[in-house]
């Protein structure tokens, strides 16, 4: 799979390490959130995700394969 799936709409395999875009505020400034892409995957049901900060998951892929050789 090589396209980003809305969160809303599907999970992937519970466990399963994948991509994901999303959003997390930032301290000290009222209603701004940055968007980024970290690594992360769901676990009883919800994200989790390799960022320290509280992050809202809009969307997921799966993670790259690396061609051969890489």
């Amino acid at each position: 799979m090589d396209k980003w799936i809305y969160a809303e709409d599907c999970l992937p395999e519970e466990g399963k390490k994948v991509l994901v875009y999303g959003e997390h505020a930032v301290y000290g400034v009222d209603k701004k959130h940055n968007k980024t892409i970290e690594t992360g995957k769901v676990r009883n049901g919800k994200w989790v995700v390799n960022f320290p900060i509280s992050f809202r998951v809009i969307s997921w892929m799966d993670l790259p394969i690396p061609k051969e050789g890489e």
